[in-house]
């Protein structure tokens, strides 16, 4: 993994921390990537052990 995309996964757990992870449309518009390439990331974030799962009542990503 290269630094900026390490860089860029760190972001993209804190943005599910603090909750402004919403739909993966959005995080693409964030990262400047498609939505397929956001939900790689999300799982690349669940790949190293985060408890990320996607709130359809919330409509966003959380942290159990």
């Amino acid at each position: 993994m290269s630094y900026q995309t390490g860089r860029k996964l760190d972001y993209l757990l804190d943005l599910v921390r603090k909750g402004r992870a919403q739909s993966p449309s959005q995080l693409a518009e964030v990262f400047g990537c498609s939505p397929g390439t956001a939900k790689r990331m999300i799982g690349k974030l669940r790949t190293v052990g985060h408890r990320i799962h996607f709130s359809k009542l919330l409509n966003r990503y959380i942290l159990k």
